[in-house]
C-alpha cells in the first residue's frame, strides 16, 4: 500500500551518526544494503511523545518512523541507511 508523503527536506545518508534529524517527528527510512541493518531511536532531552527502541530493517526495504522531535535515529555503516523528514498527507 503506498502512502501520500510530504517531503520536509534532504535525505541524511550517514546514518552512522545520531541525529535528531532537524526535529523530525516522522521519517521515511530505506535500507539500499543487501543485509539486514539494525536502526537505534534513542530518547535525548525531556520533550514528549518519545519513542525509543530498535529495529531490523531487511534488504531494500522502507519504513516510516514516528519518534520525539530530539529522539536521534542511527543504524549501518556510512550509505546503508537513507532517511528523510517526512510529513504524512499532501
Amino acid at each position: 500500500m503506498s502512502q501520500v508523503i510530504t517531503l520536509l527536506g534532504t535525505s541524511y545518508e550517514t546514518m552512522s551518526i545520531p541525529s535528531n534529524m532537524d526535529l523530525a517527528s516522522l521519517v521515511c527510512i530505506h535500507n539500499t544494503a543487501g543485509a539486514t541493518v539494525v536502526l537505534t531511536v534513542a530518547s535525548v532531552g525531556d520533550s514528549k511523545p518519545t519513542f525509543p527502541g530498535t529495529i531490523r530493517i531487511g534488504p531494500k526495504e522502507t519504513f516510516f518512523i514516528n519518534k520525539g522531535p530530539t529522539d536521534t535515529v542511527s543504524g549501518g555503516t556510512n550509505g546503508h541507511l537513507v532517511a528523510t523528514k517526512v510529513m504524512a498527507g499532501g
